[in-house]
């Protein structure tokens, strides 16, 4: 009995001690995981930091290429825009540097084509005052010529109607050149029945054909420089 009690008590304290090595391998072992957690958790803390680091890092770089490329892109944009503003500034003026010759082409072209249109009713004037100075000429050397006494009645109308012909001549080239033709006309028509004073006096006949041919030459020059004019115009607008 007493080995039995022994062995109980044995077997008692053994079994305290079991437990008691049990509780301090699970207080053992509890703590090294909480310090292996503790030390993964700080692990896993420097890493997020780490990796939020290199993020922020990554971002930063980011934002400033970008903003590098925005202000690149805003300097080319701004510098296209001065010189597209600078070229359409300097068409502008060009243009309104051409506007403005054109302007004062016109207006020399106004100028001179009222000179010329007074040089042109001067000249008609005069024109029309030799012609009839010519025609009272022709008809009181027709007149005072005593063979042909019995024409007076007939050059006095025609010299009536040779005024109504030549008062036209004011209005325009055309008219006037008309009205000379009615008068070189009538000279002509008179010819037949005047051929004895036409052959005395050939200038009776021939005044006005040749006053007519230096209107019309002078008409014509007028028209070649008035194309020429026009054509310099035409070369500078293109």
């Amino acid at each position: 009995e007493s080995q039995k009690v022994e062995v109980a008590i044995m077997e008692a304290k053994f079994e305290n001690a079991q437990r008691k090595l049990e509780a301090d391998l699970h207080a053992q072992m509890e703590k090294e995981i909480a310090d292996q957690a503790a030390e993964f958790h700080s692990r896993i803390e420097t890493s997020l930091e780490e990796v939020a680091g290199r993020h922020r890092k990554q971002v930063a770089e980011l934002q400033s290429r970008h903003q590098r490329d925005m202000e690149r892109q805003a300097a080319a944009l701004n510098e296209e825009r001065q010189k597209k503003e600078e070229d359409y500034r300097r068409q502008l003026k060009e243009l309104e540097d051409k506007l403005q010759e054109m302007r004062t082409e016109n207006l020399a072209l106004g100028q001179s084509k009222i000179k010329l249109e007074s040089q042109r009713m001067e000249i008609l004037t005069k024109l029309q005052y030799m012609m009839q100075s010519q025609w009272n000429e022709a008809v009181s050397l027709l007149v005072t010529t005593p063979q042909k006494r019995s024409l007076n009645g007939s050059f006095l109308s025609n010299q009536s109607s040779g005024q109504l012909a030549s008062a036209p001549a004011v209005t325009g080239s055309s008219t006037s050149v008309t009205s000379l033709g009615l008068v070189t006309s009538g000279s002509g028509m008179r010819k037949p029945e005047s051929e004895s004073q036409a052959h005395d006096n050939p200038d009776v006949l021939r005044r006005p054909t040749t006053v007519s041919t230096a209107v019309l030459e002078n008409e014509k020059g007028e028209r070649q420089e008035e194309r020429e004019r026009m054509d310099r115009v035409e070369e500078y607008l293109q």
